[in-house]
């Protein structure tokens, strides 16, 4: 068998999707909590710990505050020395995706604008597990 295997990432106003949670609607994020009994103090405590050391959570937060009103917002993540280091780049662009490129990931605001299918991440890609993990992987590495 041949083929590849992806992570889903869906766009940041899926209502019913974590990262939106954390970035938009924190009576969503509590009122999820307390349906499937999870103390709201863990939800706080994991909510400040992504704050204080996970810079995707930065980079996504600086996404969420980035021309809020505008749909039609993509980020671009890209290691910017690959293997090397744990710097990342986040670019915002508003209008038009811009031209993909084989190192980046990119998050569309809006699934109105691309389509339903948010970002595919291949699972070689060095960004795969701090966004498929943030818990495991805290610093974002």
């Amino acid at each position: 068998m041949r083929g590849y295997t992806y992570h889903r990432l869906f766009n940041t106003d899926y209502e019913d999707q974590p990262i939106h949670w954390f970035l938009y609607d924190a009576e969503a994020l509590t009122a999820k909590a307390q349906t499937r009994d999870v103390p709201i103090y863990m939800v706080d405590n994991v909510r400040e710990d992504l704050h204080n050391h996970n810079y995707l959570y930065h980079a996504y937060e600086g996404f969420a505050a980035y021309e809020p009103h505008e749909k039609q917002a993509h980020m671009e993540l890209s290691l910017a020395n690959p293997g090397r280091g744990h710097e990342i780049a986040a670019l915002y662009y508003v209008g038009s995706a811009p031209n993909p490129s084989p190192r980046a990931l990119y998050v569309q605001r809006s699934r109105d604008v691309d389509g339903p299918n948010g970002l595919r991440i291949p699972i070689l890609h060095a960004l795969y597990e701090p966004l498929q993990y943030p818990l495991l992987f805290p610093s974002g590495t």
